[in-house]
């Protein structure tokens, strides 16, 4: 029986919470950064050793040596033998051979007295004087059948309640600076004298909280449950002292002061978010009412706005800044503004925010209830100046384009068009000619009575300046273009133009008689 509710004890004293996978890595993460990841555990076992314990005593070691064996790596154990009188041990490490030693070391149960009162009372002013266990676990776990008969008492009495007042009050005192658990395992043996009393029962008188270990549960998860305990504790503790109650959000600006841009319709306003202490703080829904005068080329006027955070939450680590911007709509005149104006804006900003501190929340307790918050400075002046419409430097761009432009075509066309020089004889059959002058023109057009001449300069592929000389019969269609050299000649049917360089020849202007004449 005894080696099944041990067994019973090794499941129930490591249960654990159930938190989700995420709150779990979240609050593993924040005892990281507090430095409580690693919490150690005390067990201290008191081990009822009078006589009636006999039936159960080997059992009883071998479950212990069990159970020592499997802590974890820091935890502690002291194994405390009582009858009428307390038989203190020192602190060994749980899994050691010393801790196996001290359990075979363990006094044989002998007819005695059995006094639970000075037994919880040493264990109690054990752990609270004791300087080395500091922010480990403090776990009593009383091992007896519950039959009380202190010196001097009746069987199966128990001391007056006023006795176990002290008690009591140091083990609050305890919990007020370390976990502390109580745990008792409840030996049925035949036989029992006091069927009023129980392990439980008489731990109650100073742990009120104590638990009993029944046969379904598991010991290490118990004793898993009470380290997490533990650590939250400890945490909230340093969370406590390093002020984390009260945390300030501090608001600065990129730039040095409060401004943004008034001629953008969509205004942003660069904002600065940073924290100090231990634990970060989550800023959500930052909302700045802008109080505004405006004016630009449309005159002065007041403005109200209400710039909104974005992105809406954000996660403020102590020891950095985190950079948001507040948004907001800015009202645009009509129309389009095609010469530049400037656009000033000043006025003040009063800012409000949701602030909270996530890992209060994950340390739990009253904590959450008890956190207050600021933002500071709530208030700032804030103001702005901008551009709105084509800046001159643009239109100067342009006008230089433009003039660019039309010197490009300019320069296109003159080199296409050349300027003609000289003159050019056109002769039909049996007439001396007339002469028609070229010189500083781009195109020449006669009409010379037989027909209509024709003539304009072109640049050839190389460079060269030719003529395009067409001629149109006075009494048929335009015969085809023909291009003509400088110094050469062409021949429309019976009229032949020819080209000369000379500048002084007067021009005849007597028309050409028709051919046959």
């Amino acid at each position: 029986m005894i080696r099944r509710l041990l067994l019973a004890a090794c499941a129930v004293l490591l249960a654990a919470g159930t938190a989700g996978p995420a709150a779990a890595d979240d609050r593993d993460d924040m005892y990281k950064r507090l430095g409580v990841d690693a919490v150690g555990a005390d067990y201290l076992f008191l081990i009822d050793v009078s006589g009636s314990m006999k039936p159960v005593f080997a059992s009883l070691r071998a479950e212990l040596t069990k159970f020592s064996a499997s802590l974890q790596a820091g935890d502690r154990v002291s194994f405390v033998t009582f009858r009428d009188d307390v038989r203190p041990r020192a602190w060994v490490a749980a899994r050691s051979p010393a801790a196996a030693r001290e359990i075979r070391s363990l006094p044989a149960p002998a007819p005695a007295r059995t006094d639970f009162h000075r037994a919880l009372s040493w264990g109690m002013n054990y752990l609270a004087n004791d300087a080395t266990g500091a922010g480990r676990v403090a776990t009593m776990v009383l091992l007896s059948d519950g039959d009380p008969w202190a010196p001097g008492a009746a069987e199966c009495a128990l001391p007056p309640d006023r006795q176990w007042a002290p008690v009591r009050t140091l083990a609050q005192r305890l919990g007020t600076s370390r976990q502390l658990n109580g745990y008792a395992v409840p030996l049925a043996i035949a036989g029992k004298s006091c069927p009023a009393t129980t392990s439980l029962s008489i731990l109650r008188k100073v742990v009120p909280d104590a638990e009993s270990l029944p046969a379904d549960a598991g010991l290490a998860d118990y004793l898993a449950q009470a380290k997490q305990s533990a650590r939250a504790s400890t945490a909230r503790l340093k969370l406590v002292s390093a002020g984390e109650l009260k945390k300030t959000v501090t608001v600065t600006w990129p730039s040095g002061e409060a401004s943004f841009d008034p001629s953008e319709k969509d205004l942003r306003v660069p904002v600065q978010l940073s924290t100090s202490g231990v634990a970060p703080v989550v800023v959500a829904d930052l909302t700045g009412a802008m109080t505004l005068t405006v004016t630009d080329g449309d005159g002065t006027r007041p403005v109200q706005l209400t710039a909104r955070q974005s992105p809406a939450t954000v996660t403020v680590a102590p020891g950095t800044t985190t950079e948001v911007d507040l948004t907001a709509t800015m009202p645009q005149p009509g129309g389009i503004h095609l010469i530049a104006e400037t656009v000033t804006a000043s006025g003040s900003l009063a800012m409000t925010a949701r602030i909270t501190s996530p890992w209060l929340d994950l340390a739990g307790g009253d904590l959450p209830s008890r956190f207050s918050s600021a933002l500071t400075p709530a208030q700032a002046e804030i103001s702005g100046t901008g551009q709105r419409g084509v800046p001159s430097i643009i239109w100067l761009v342009v006008l230089i384009l433009v003039v660019a432009a039309i010197v490009f075509f300019a320069v296109r066309y003159l080199r296409s068009r050349p300027v003609m020089t000289g003159y050019l004889r056109v002769t039909a059959r049996g007439s001396d000619g007339v002469d028609v002058r070229l010189q500083n023109r781009m195109k020449v057009r006669r009409d010379l009575g037989p027909g209509v001449l024709e003539v304009e300069g072109v640049r050839a592929a190389g460079g060269e300046v030719k003529l395009r000389v067409g001629w149109t019969p006075a009494t048929g269609n335009r015969v085809p273009d023909k291009t003509l050299p400088r110094g050469g000649k062409v021949i429309f049917n019976s009229v032949t133009v020819t080209h000369r360089e000379r500048k002084d020849d007067p021009v005849r202007s007597s028309p050409v008689p028709p051919p046959g004449r």
